[in-house]
């Protein structure tokens, strides 16, 4: 295998999590793009800034920590694994310069705050990374894109917009994996710590550098597994535990959740169609500033709890699990709640599931493996207790419920165990 390629980057951004990244010229010419640039005025958690007051920092910075980890883990598995990979000067060239561009890209078909208008794209595009694909698609980025991959061993922006959506050849699995997995990636090793150290916390925090030092990849009927060596282990455990503290303990956070379902309506009143804009150059208009504008100056019950701190309250929680023995009693208390068709802004019902890590396929096949000093791969149960015991998905049942409606939910809530638990 030929060497990994070094680039002329003559461009440094200086980043509060990893230092400075460097970027090439034409890098730069997307970061500067208005696509890109709109990230800055994108919240990367939505309105946790409203319960960690420094949760401000945008999908800009974040964007530019997944180029960054992504060339370290790709540059790291490279040089572990010469005699394996044939790809020759020009392919790992190629590859590499396509991690990258992906890397930066793979966000910017957010909504407005993020994760707060997953539900607003319409049917035509059902998510971020289908918007994430179009914008490079069909605006002047698939020019720059084109012209950097004539560059860099010749791809185009289509398979840069494919492996963003998911929808890549075998040739390719390796750098998908690399930016955005199923378990363990660039994407998640930077939010984590990132997210951490913009909130003041200490959930999200890991051992990256080892982390990144110990993985490694084999290579199954042609297809690159992403793994572990023995040697990470216990970095792993670290990271896999900082992914659940901060689900339990920020992303699902009550508070945050019940702002995010007040935005999410207050989103819905300004949009076309309760929907956001199919065309790219409609969708660009729509950022946090566009959206807290709106809700400033139109007044409406949603628009002033938003910005008043009026929240409903919450009245009723099951979190992080839901016993097997008061699964029924939740669907009850949901029926009873259905047919009293309360308001929106009286009573709000977050059911919400956060699907369990798997460290198998539907084959039984690791999903990431734990890779020996004999190079055989095992599953992570067997080197890890922990691990083999936090596969369980987390489970968000909480209603909130304004004054007037507080004791009337109560009620609801006894009536539903009373007729659930009666003998």
């Amino acid at each position: 295998m030929s060497s990994i390629p070094t680039f002329n980057a003559r461009n440094k951004v200086r980043d509060p999590l990893h230092g400075y990244i460097e970027l090439t010229d034409d890098e730069m010419l997307i970061i500067n793009h208005k696509v890109f640039q709109r990230l800055r005025n994108i919240k990367q958690l939505g309105t946790t800034y409203l319960v960690y007051p420094g949760a401000t920092h945008g999908r800009f910075t974040h964007s530019l920590g997944v180029l960054y980890l992504s060339t370290k883990i790709f540059d790291i598995i490279m040089g572990k694994n010469s005699s394996i990979i044939t790809w020759d000067y020009n392919e790992i060239k190629k590859q590499r310069q396509m991690l990258r561009i992906a890397s930066l890209l793979h966000d910017i078909g957010h909504s407005p705050f993020s994760h707060v208008g997953d539900n607003l794209f319409s049917p035509v595009i059902k998510n971020h990374e289908e918007m994430s694909a179009n914008l490079i698609i069909n605006t002047d980025l698939s020019e720059i894109i084109d012209m950097i991959g004539r560059k860099n061993g010749g791809f185009t922006y289509r398979e840069i917009a494919g492996l963003i959506k998911g929808r890549i050849p075998s040739n390719y699995l390796l750098i998908k994996r690399v930016f955005s997995g199923d378990i363990i990636d660039a994407d998640r090793m930077d939010y984590l710590l990132r997210d951490s150290l913009m909130l003041g916390v200490k959930y999200g925090k890991y051992d990256l550098d080892h982390l990144i030092n110990s993985l490694n990849i084999i290579i199954d009927n042609n297809i690159p597994i992403l793994s572990i060596e023995e040697k990470g282990i216990y970095a792993l455990e670290e990271f896999i535990l900082a992914r659940h503290f901060m689900f339990t303990q920020v992303y699902l956070h009550k508070t945050r959740r019940i702002y995010d379902k007040i935005l999410e309506r207050s989103m819905q009143c300004m949009l076309p169609s309760n929907h956001l804009p199919i065309r790219e150059e409609e969708f660009l208009q729509w950022d946090d500033n566009r959206v807290l504008e709106y809700i400033k100056n139109n007044p409406n019950s949603y628009n002033d709890m938003f910005l008043n701190r009026g929240h409903l309250k919450l009245v009723f929680e099951r979190f992080p699990y839901i016993k097997e023995e008061e699964k029924l009693i939740i669907s009850e208390i949901e029926e009873l709640i259905n047919n009293r068709r309360y308001l929106d802004t009286e009573v709000i019902v977050d059911r919400y599931t956060q699907n369990a890590i798997k460290f198998e396929d539907e084959m039984g096949n690791p999903s990431i493996g734990i890779l020996d000093k004999n190079k055989n791969i095992h599953h992570v149960d067997k080197y890890s207790s922990i691990l083999s015991k936090i596969n369980d998905s987390l489970d968000v049942f909480r209603i909130y419920a304004n004054e007037e409606k507080r004791d009337e939910i109560i009620k609801v809530i006894e009536e539903a165990y009373s007729k659930c638990l009666r003998p």
